[in-house]
């Protein structure tokens, strides 16, 4: 075959290709009613929607090998998680001693601006939750784990304790620790030293309407240890009854006045909320997380790994069995 043969075989189908296409654009406009110029722009749009598909592909694949090469400790993730969890990201503690009753509001109001889940929600602060005065000093985190060595002033020096509940409403409960002065003569000689029990990660799933907090512990062995559970946020926010629906190596103090209306054993009302009292023993007193007669709030891991999820209602359930408002779950490794 010469090239002028070749030409025109390759002339002959070129324009059968022309013509099938434009047969096929017909159609579909005979069919389905469509011009010539919005299909060429659908086949554009069509064609931007796929590149965006696949950089978005390309970039989620390059954020999740930056987040798992940078994040504290790398912390394993589960990979065949739903790819659909959100992220959240975790606000630090800070020192909050002579603020404001308004400044601290005022934190407290961007963080529920900011938080991916509760943005949306008419937010204002419940005067039941936050009866705290302005100035006031809070007891720090040093404070509370080394209570016993400090003495006044120091134990309300640092971050403040209650901060990153109040900073990171997303954290429906969070543990509050704290030293007991009479350790030495306690059964909690170990304590858990200097760890305080904050998250490194904190998620949420929307397929199943759960927060999951994960905490990891330097301490690998169970502790018998009192944790208990602050759900000053939960009754912020207006989720007023909670149970412990499910659970792995968390145990409850048997020999308390509380041993069958636990958390885990009963419905509870959520009844957490900020006011001055005398805890830290600073003269004048303290803005600090109360009541602490909660005791169906106090909680001990018995090794690790362990954890809990809690269902949350706004409105007191039929039974334990009734679909959560929300769920909150707290992950030991």
């Amino acid at each position: 075959m010469n090239r002028e043969q070749l030409l025109e075989l390759l002339k002959t189908f070129i324009a059968a290709f022309i013509i099938a296409f434009v047969i096929n654009l017909l159609r579909i406009a005979f069919f389905e009613n469509r011009d010539f110029a919005s299909l060429l722009a659908f086949s554009r749009e069509e064609r931007m929607i796929n590149n965006l598909r696949q950089n978005m592909s390309r970039y989620q694949t390059q954020s999740n090998t930056t987040y798992n090469e940078t994040v504290v400790n790398k912390p394993s993730i589960n990979k065949s998680e739903n790819k659909n969890i959100i992220e959240i990201p975790l606000e630090q503690p800070l020192c909050f001693n002579n603020l404001s009753a308004n400044d601290i509001l005022d934190l407290r109001n961007r963080s529920i601006n900011t938080s991916p889940i509760f943005s949306d929600m008419n937010y204002k602060p419940s005067t039941d939750v936050f009866s705290i005065r302005d100035y006031k000093p809070w007891i720090s985190i040093e404070g509370a784990l080394h209570f016993s060595k400090r003495k006044g002033t120091e134990r309300t020096e640092g971050p403040s304790r209650d901060s990153i509940g109040i900073l990171n409403p997303e954290l429906l409960y969070y543990i509050s620790i704290s030293e007991n002065e009479d350790a030495e003569s306690a059964d909690f000689k170990t304590l858990y030293k200097d760890f305080d029990f904050k998250p490194y990660r904190v998620t949420y799933n929307p397929a199943t309407n759960t927060i999951t907090a994960y905490i990891k512990n330097e301490h690998k062995d169970g502790n018998y240890q009192p944790l208990f559970l602050s759900d000053s946020n939960a009754h912020d926010l207006g989720y007023n009854y909670a149970i412990m629906d499910t659970s792995k190596n968390i145990g409850f103090y048997t020999d308390s006045p509380y041993k069958d209306s636990t958390l885990k054993s009963d419905i509870q009302k959520t009844t957490g909320y900020y006011m001055v009292g005398s805890a830290c023993k600073v003269e004048g007193g303290c803005n600090n997380y109360a009541p602490y007669w909660q005791y169906y709030n106090f909680l001990f891991i018995r090794r690790f790994p362990a954890s809990f999820n809690i269902k949350l209602w706004k409105t007191r359930p039929r039974n334990s069995e009734q679909k959560a408002d929300i769920n909150f779950s707290m992950v030991f490794e």
